[in-house]
């Protein structure tokens, strides 16, 4: 026999207007800004105290459009949301940069 059992669904909900962003809604998920960071010595946030916020993409456009400085890709950026990390090529290039394999290969002989 099979039961139906609800499992907890882990959404992000935006701080400004309440917009419920689910993981498996990849467009809002991917276009939220989450803020997290300490704040240091004479901050107006307090010194040592920790500063959170996450924000649906609407609520960024509106509290902040007016400084972003949004630009369209050139034809050398790839049109994916990739770090430049996680591109297919990055570890392949990254090895082949000059020193990189005389150190990994340094440290394959120290083993």
């Amino acid at each position: 026999m099979y039961k139906i059992k609800a499992m907890p669904e882990r959404v992000c909900i935006c701080d400004r207007c309440g917009r419920v962003m689910r993981t498996q809604d990849h467009d809002e998920n991917q276009e939220r800004i989450s803020i997290d960071f300490t704040a240091g010595y004479g901050s107006v946030f307090g010194d040592g105290n920790r500063v959170q916020a996450d924000l649906c993409q609407y609520c960024v456009r509106k509290v902040l459009g007016r400084w972003l400085r949004v630009t369209e890709p050139t034809p050398q950026t790839p049109h994916r949301a990739f770090q430049p990390h996680q591109h297919p090529d990055w570890h392949r290039r990254r090895l082949s940069r000059p020193g990189v394999r005389s150190l990994l290969s340094g440290l394959e002989n120290d083993g």
